[in-house]
């Protein structure tokens, strides 16, 4: 399954420390590369990106100053279901960056 968290422009940015520390504070994360995190105890991988288009971007993307994409990889159960650590951390980072992800409960 695919999310992503972006602002409303591309030209509009986030800071990427901050969201580096909200995932590391999580202790759910391992970071693999600059940018690119992986679940520790569940499929979930998480890249941060300063991206010129929505539509065409990749992991190369990554700036240590700037954060406009992130781009959200996960798994479903047999049942549809998301893993309950990937919701935490889309609500997480939706609330610490006042962008709302629809996700169902």
């Amino acid at each position: 399954m695919y999310f992503s968290i972006h602002t409303k422009k591309e030209s509009i940015t986030w800071k990427t420390e901050k969201i580096e520390k909200c995932i590391d504070k999580t202790k759910m994360f391992l970071k693999e590369e600059k940018g690119c995190y992986k679940g520790i105890d569940f499929f979930c991988l998480l890249g941060l990106m300063k991206v010129k288009s929505w539509d065409s971007w990749n992991n190369k993307d990554y700036n240590c100053q700037e954060t406009n994409y992130i781009s959200i990889i996960t798994s479903e159960d047999k049942n549809g279901k998301i893993p309950k650590q990937s919701i935490e951390i889309i609500k997480k980072l939706s609330e610490l960056l006042s962008e709302k992800v629809l996700l169902e409960d």
